[in-house]
């Protein structure tokens, strides 16, 4: 939609309006104000209104038009799936995810093949991501240096401790609201970790019960809580996990991630993908 297409987009496009809801705020029966609880942001509808300009064409040529426009944000039946919404704003791309509404039509101009539509989108995730995502590799530590002095005559044996070579990532969200990531562990990974520093100084982390042998990987999704043993929908290995991490733990700003694992391998992979986000 938009310009060199058949839609011109009208002013009341609106991604940005958000409702909040209360649930747990009720009035205080015999005082003044309320008793306040949590509060969440609403799904939001995304309102699209848009100009089929088909001024001098026929009406065929509006139908053509307006049927395309139809199929595109037509209910997507019992497949589960969430679409995408992408659109440019000052320059920059950004997209939200949920399930497009299908038109609502003013047909007061159709005898001169013109017409105004308006299609809407509910975004289930009120959040705004940013349309590239980052995508970053990093295998298992590697420990250097590091000696240990024995005991010898009255002298107290002595360490000098080494440190880790990679092995961490810096998951950069430059918006303003905690985005999710996907994860991807290649193994071979025994009892494979993640550690995850935000930049309010909090730690959560998610560890494995579970041995990846060579040739096995596990999908994590954090927005669904979802660890999936070499991709299978039937093999989520949630249950198998120590999970002491938020849904959206991707604060705004740095976010560093350690992988771990009970034993070093030089071709155990990590890879993360993530999006900034914004209210």
């Amino acid at each position: 939609m938009g310009p060199g297409t058949e839609y011109t987009v009208l002013p009341g496009f609106d991604p940005w309006s958000r409702t909040t809801r209360a649930p747990q705020t009720i009035s205080r029966p015999y005082a003044h104000g309320s008793l306040v609880g949590s509060e969440w942001v609403d799904d939001a509808t995304v309102l699209i209104p848009l100009s089929i300009n088909r001024l001098g064409g026929t009406k065929a040529s509006w139908m053509a038009a307006h049927q395309q426009l139809a199929a595109a944000f037509t209910a997507v039946g019992d497949s589960g799936e969430m679409a995408e919404l992408r659109f440019e704003w000052g320059g920059a791309e950004y997209y939200m995810l949920g399930r497009p509404v299908m038109p609502r039509v003013n047909t007061d101009n159709i005898a001169v093949g013109k017409a105004v539509e308006q299609v809407a989108f509910i975004a289930a995730d009120p959040r705004i991501y940013s349309s590239d995502a980052s995508v970053l590799t990093t295998g298992l530590p590697l420990q250097q240096g590091g000696l240990t002095i024995p005991q010898g005559g009255r002298i107290l044996p002595a360490t000098i401790p080494g440190v880790l070579s990679g092995g961490s990532l810096d998951l950069v969200n430059n918006g303003t609201a905690n985005a999710g990531m996907t994860v991807r562990i290649d193994g071979p990974a025994p009892e494979p970790r993640l550690i995850l520093r935000r930049p309010d100084g909090s730690v959560q982390s998610i560890r494995f019960l579970i041995d990846l042998a060579e040739g096995q990987w596990m999908e994590i999704d954090s927005t669904s809580n979802l660890a999936l043993l070499n991709g299978l929908a039937s093999s989520n290995q949630r249950g198998n996990a120590i999970w002491d991490m938020d849904a959206y733990p991707l604060q705004p700003g740095v976010n560093t991630i350690r992988f771990l694992s009970g034993e070093y391998d030089a071709s155990s992979l990590l890879t993360v993908t993530h999006r900034s986000a914004w209210w």
